[in-house]
């Protein structure tokens, strides 16, 4: 209990945009998983501080981890967090400037996340993808992805008890940035 509480808490901080206070209570979350031995926290901890990492650009330190932590998640049934580690992998690979390979991570993440209906980790891979394709150079396809994340987190926000979605530090600044770039604006 006290390593998903601590998760609980590294996530409020990390969706409020605050990365370095988010970090420590993810580590905190991983020792006090790895006391209880819950394999399913371990793994979630991990995944959670990999994403804090990459948040602060310290993909470096995480990048070989993360296709294991990918596979562990896949092992155990926890799609979410599989998709979610891919979707970690792709900004990491992005970080090190292996676009083609981020760019193939987040193809497969974004019909996973399309197919099992999650639509928060939808958003992201299509505003990844559409990153990844105006750096390469395809800003054509890379405006119909950010057109996409608008349209998502549009209808997102239509839902019953959406209406403050984009109060979300990470969402906000993806549907900032789709803004500008869905209209070929640099």
């Amino acid at each position: 209990m006290t390593a998903q509480a601590l998760n609980f808490q590294g996530d409020k901080l990390f969706y409020a945009g605050d990365m370095k206070g988010a970090k420590p209570l993810y580590e905190k979350a991983l020792r006090a998983a790895e006391k209880s031995k819950d394999h399913e926290r371990i793994l979630i901890s991990k995944i959670n501080f990999a994403k804090a990492a990459v948040s602060e650009q310290h993909a470096q330190g995480v990048l070989s981890g993360l296709r294991p932590l990918m596979k562990q998640a896949t092992d155990q049934g926890l799609k979410y967090s599989a998709v979610e580690c891919s979707l970690i992998l792709s900004e990491a690979l992005m970080q090190a400037h292996n676009f083609p390979q981020a760019r193939q991570e987040l193809e497969s993440a974004l019909g996973q996340s399309e197919r099992l209906g999650l639509q928060p980790l939808t958003v992201r891979a299509h505003y990844l993808l559409a990153t990844v394709l105006r750096s390469t150079g395809n800003s054509t396809q890379a405006e119909s992805h950010y057109r996409d994340v608008l349209t998502l987190l549009d209808s997102m926000q239509k839902e019953s008890g959406a209406e403050k979605l984009l109060l979300r530090f990470d969402l906000a600044a993806i549907y900032k940035d789709s803004t500008r770039w869905s209209q070929g604006k640099s």
